[in-house]
């Protein structure tokens, strides 16, 4: 296997990113804030600018970046007809626009039908019996799919004048780059530079530089790996297997680390404390136990939970983030299952930190309900390390303060917690009240997830 980083596309990718971004900034921020991420003071400015400036085609920057919502996530006309990301690779931005002028019709109309079709028949993966797809096709097609009014007729016009939609593309993209050009010059440095770098880790540290980003990964899975430096959706990674379907495409920003951290997953207790964090939300609780019945796919779940799409989507996102949750293919749709190796890991690091090891299992049927609870009780971190203070010895509000370097209000809110949920016990000696563990609880507790989701 062969990895290589390109950082000819970054032009592109940040123009396009920014472009998308900045056309509608609300729905951006609520994202980023949706994750607890944070946009940096560049793209930030940038894309407050596209979003505000006269400079830029208002009308054509709404036509091709504006979102519909569909079944699952939302769409927008340019990613849905053009595939931008895989056709970008490997070419600066000229050389991406002048594919764009010479884009061959065919295969355009051919990429609108076989989405059309796997919205239509709700599946990722479809066979087009039919050759020689023309506009008709897809105007039967759009029939059949219920999406906005608005969104089927930007795609008729596409596919009505393949090459005069992509050379209007092309002109836009030209004339915003060049209104652009002061605030994308520092990200597209900054891009090359991290595209360096990543060349240098890449020598240095090979395949295991890429694996810790990634889920389930086979060394093997791929002759050619392809990194593309991403910059300002710098958070994000995303894959795309290429056509002959044995190299893979990687975007990856250069903060993909810190959202690595961010979920614990460089460290093992880091990563159990953001399990009982996520788990207690209730939505991403009964995900996990619908999924445990059977696998299911995204819009099943919603419906069982009476929630949208955009919302199921974020949940499996999370679940998937903290690798509680892989993806199966089974008859064209993405399916979502447990991940039992992590939920091993994950009672392991359990019993480890609590020492309940040893200790006797009385109740074999605590119910859901209560399992939930105590997860709310452990989601917070602070009780979480307050559990382990005390699995070694009992200790007094104070020592356990000093010990924490917390407030004492602080440590008596968070006592508070635990005492209600029989989690930790108290005890007067003399003139102190001291705490301590109550392991049977705990014990109980760890084999309810264990039988739960295993």
């Amino acid at each position: 296997m062969a990895i290589f980083v390109n950082t000819k596309n970054i032009e592109t990718d940040n123009l396009i990113m920014g472009l998308y971004m900045g056309a509608d900034i609300k729905h951006t921020e609520n994202l980023y804030n949706r994750y607890d991420l944070k946009l940096d003071d560049e793209t930030n400015k940038l894309i407050r600018y596209i979003s505000k400036t006269k400079k830029i085609d208002r009308e054509m920057l709404n036509k091709l970046f504006k979102r519909f919502p569909r079944k699952g996530r939302d769409t927008d006309l340019f990613n849905f007809v053009s595939n931008w990301k895989e056709i970008s690779y490997g070419k600066d931005l000229e050389e991406f626009l002048s594919h764009m002028e010479n884009i061959e019709e065919d295969m355009i109309l051919n990429n609108i039908y076989i989405k059309l079709l796997r919205m239509y028949r709700d599946k990722e993966y479809v066979k087009v019996d039919k050759e020689d797809i023309d506009i008709k096709d897809i105007i039967n097609m759009l029939k059949k799919v219920n999406i906005s009014t608005e969104f089927k007729w930007y795609i008729v016009e596409v596919a009505s004048d393949v090459k005069g939609f992509f050379l209007k593309c092309s002109e836009f993209f030209r004339n915003s780059k060049e209104a652009l050009k002061k605030k994308l010059m520092p990200l597209d440095i900054k891009g090359r530079q991290w595209g360096t770098d990543l060349k240098k880790r890449i020598e240095k540290e090979g395949f295991n530089m890429i694996k810790p980003l990634l889920d389930d990964f086979d060394e093997y899975e791929y002759k050619n790996i392809y990194l593309s430096p991403r910059i300002i959706d710098n958070y994000a990674f995303d894959n795309l297997t290429m056509s002959n379907g044995e190299d893979v495409c990687m975007f990856i920003g250069y903060n993909v680390e810190c959202l690595n951290d961010k979920y614990g997953l460089n460290n093992e207790r880091n990563w159990t404390k953001n399990i009982l964090k996520n788990l207690s939300d209730d939505s991403r609780f009964k995900i996990m136990l619908l999924i445990k019945d059977k696998p299911r796919y995204a819009s099943e779940l919603a419906e069982e939970l009476n929630i949208t799409n955009a919302t199921i989507t974020h949940h499996i996102t999370i679940l998937h983030i903290i690798k509680l949750l892989q993806e199966i293919k089974d008859k064209g749709r993405i399916y979502h299952k447990i991940r039992e190796d992590s939920i091993i890991k994950f009672v392991e690091v359990l019993k480890r930190d609590f020492k309940l090891k040893e200790v006797k299992v009385t109740d074999h049927n605590i119910d859901e309900e209560s399992l939930c609870e105590i997860i709310k009780y452990l989601s917070d971190g602070s009780r979480y390390e307050i559990i382990k203070h005390l699995t070694d010895k009992k200790m007094y509000g104070g020592e356990l303060g000093e010990t924490m370097d917390l407030s004492g209000g602080t440590i008596s809110h968070h006592i508070k917690f635990l005492l209600a949920g029989n989690i930790v016990i108290k005890e007067r000696i003399g003139n102190r009240v001291y705490y301590s563990v109550n392991k049977e609880t705990l014990a109980n507790w760890v084999n309810g997830i264990e039988k739960k989701f295993i």
